[in-house]
């Protein structure tokens, strides 16, 4: 399955009759949100060039992270952070170029597909430089609502922001979190603070609107009318909701327009409505 996940992934777990074991994830998600990881980080980083792996020598051999663009100068850094079933295997054969018409719905080619937006930008500089983010091994879809994923990811991403930080200070950096994703980077807000974020394609974020999560960067979400994630909020039946979805008015996002008929996977189909406003609000622009 290709690094987005699958809205399936949330529907097969409606079925599922684990109500108060699901009361508890909840618990424990809205728990990481509000007060952060107390992992300790299986992964570190070090500089590389275009295409290149970021993950210095020590780290989690599973993970997989690499770097689009030229990270040593760029002045925006875009951060793509999965969700479930996002796999290495996937990761590695997506690195080499992909192959068909669907490449970019892996996760290297979801960073390329970001990074070509980037450059149709009228009169934008062309600075960008896209991290494809496989820092945490990402559950299988039956799992999906399990806290544990999230504890770690939340873990690698603050070291990979402190990373940033100290190598490239001046560069404004966005984390796009896509579906179990967008958990993984609420839960590192807390010992982080980009200076955007965008959440698309997410089930919720556990809390119940913006002002919950602890960042004040301005926060941009975007779902396609044909992603199912939604149906995730019926796991409130069973006690284990993700909350509100960001992409709704009531959270109190910024939203952007969105391809309609693109499904759970297809935030970077190149050409979409939605590309198009993310490679703006990573450049630092208004997605008119």
């Amino acid at each position: 399955m290709r690094w987005a996940g699958s809205a399936l992934a949330g529907l097969a777990m409606l079925v599922l009759p684990w109500g108060t074991q699901l009361g508890g994830w909840a618990a424990t998600r809205a728990a990481l949100v509000q007060e952060g990881s107390q992992a300790e980080a299986t992964a570190s980083y070090k500089m590389a060039e275009n295409g290149q792996s970021l993950l210095a020598d020590g780290s989690d051999p599973d993970l997989r992270v690499a770097v689009y663009g030229d990270l040593a100068s760029a002045g925006h850094i875009a951060v793509l952070v999965p969700g479930v079933e996002s796999w290495p295997e996937d990761f590695d054969a997506d690195l080499v170029g992909g192959t068909g018409d669907s490449w970019w719905r892996g996760l290297p080619g979801s960073a390329r597909s970001l990074l070509a937006a980037s450059g149709q930008v009228e009169g934008a500089a062309n600075d960008l430089a896209v991290v494809a983010w496989l820092g945490y091994k990402t559950p299988a879809a039956l799992t999906g609502a399990k806290p544990d994923g999230m504890e770690q990811g939340a873990a690698n991403l603050v070291a990979f922001a402190r990373f940033l930080a100290l190598e490239r200070p001046n560069a404004d950096t966005t984390w796009v979190c896509h579906s179990y994703g967008s958990l993984v980077c609420a839960a590192a807000l807390v010992d982080s603070d980009p200076d955007a974020l965008v959440l698309i394609g997410s089930p919720g974020v556990a809390v119940d609107d913006v002002t919950g999560l602890a960042t004040s960067a301005p926060v941009w979400a975007g779902q396609t009318e044909a992603d199912l994630i939604g149906l995730t909020r019926l796991l409130g039946l069973y006690g284990g909701s993700f909350g509100p979805l960001p992409a709704s008015q009531p959270f109190g996002a910024r939203t952007f327009d969105c391809t309609p008929d693109d499904g759970h996977s297809d935030y970077f189909r190149p050409g979409s409505l939605q590309l198009e406003a993310m490679a703006k609000i990573v450049l630092g622009y208004q997605a008119d």
